[in-house]
C-alpha cells in the first residue's frame, strides 16, 4: 500500500532513519570483517544520497506551499470583495424600495405611517410591502450598566479554576473542589 507523505514528514522519517542507522554504521565500520566494512560504506552512501535528495526537495516544496498560500489568500480576498459588493447592492436596493414605498404611502419616514397601515405595491411580477417588524421592540441602553438601578442589572459569577487549582496544589482545602488525576493520551510513533 502506497501512502502519500508531505516533504516534512518524509524528512522527519529520513532523519529518524539516519539516527537509527548511524550507530549501526559505526559498529560495522569498526568491524574486522571486510564485508561488514563494505556494507557500512554502502549503507552510509545510500543514507547520504537519500538525505541529499530530501534536502534538495525542501526549497521546491516550500515554494509550492508559498504559492498555494498566496493563491488561497487571493481567492479569499476576491470573494470577500464580491460579498461586500453584493451586500452593498442589496442594502442600496432595499433602501430604494423603502423610499418608493414611503412615497407611495404619502409619508416622509416610517414614523409618519399610521399604526397598522402598510405601504405596498402590487404588480404581476412582484408584491412588495413596507410593514412594521413584529415581535418585541428592541431596547437600547444609553448609559453604563453601573448607573442603572440594581433590579435592571445582571451579575455573572464564575469559579476561578486557575486560582482554585493553585490553592489545592499548595495544600489548601476548598469545599466542593478537588484536584483530578491526570488523564492518559495515546501516543503514536513510527519505528
Amino acid at each position: 500500500m502506497t501512502t502519500t507523505r508531505t516533504i516534512p514528514e518524509a524528512l522527519r522519517e529520513l532523519e529518524r532513519e539516519i539516527v537509527d542507522y548511524n550507530d549501526y554504521i559505526e559498529e560495522l565500520a569498526g568491524a574486522e570483517d571486510e564485508d561488514q566494512r563494505k556494507s557500512a560504506e554502502v549503507l552510509e552512501q545510500y543514507l547520504f544520497e537519500s538525505a541529499e535528495d530530501g534536502l534538495a526537495a525542501v526549497p521546491a516544496w516550500e515554494a509550492a506551499q508559498r504559492a498555494q498560500r498566496a493563491k488561497a489568500k487571493s481567492l479569499r480576498d476576491y470573494y470577500a470583495d464580491e460579498v461586500r459588493h453584493i451586500d452593498a447592492k442589496i442594502a442600496a436596493s432595499t433602501e430604494a424600495v423603502r423610499r418608493v414605498l414611503l412615497r407611495k404611502a404619502g409619508a416622509t419616514d416610517e414614523s409618519d405611517l399610521v399604526e397598522g397601515h402598510a405601504a405596498h405595491v402590487k404588480s404581476s411580477r412582484v408584491n412588495v410591502s413596507l410593514v412594521r417588524k413584529g415581535g418585541r421592540r428592541a431596547t437600547k441602553v444609553t448609559v453604563p450598566p453601573e448607573l442603572l438601578p440594581r433590579e435592571y442589572q445582571r451579575r455573572f459569577v464564575e469559579a476561578d479554576v486557575r486560582a482554585i487549582g493553585a490553592a489545592l496544589e499548595a495544600g489548601d482545602e476548598i469545599a466542593g473542589c478537588i484536584l483530578e488525576p491526570r488523564g492518559f493520551r495515546v501516543s503514536w510513533r513510527t519505528p
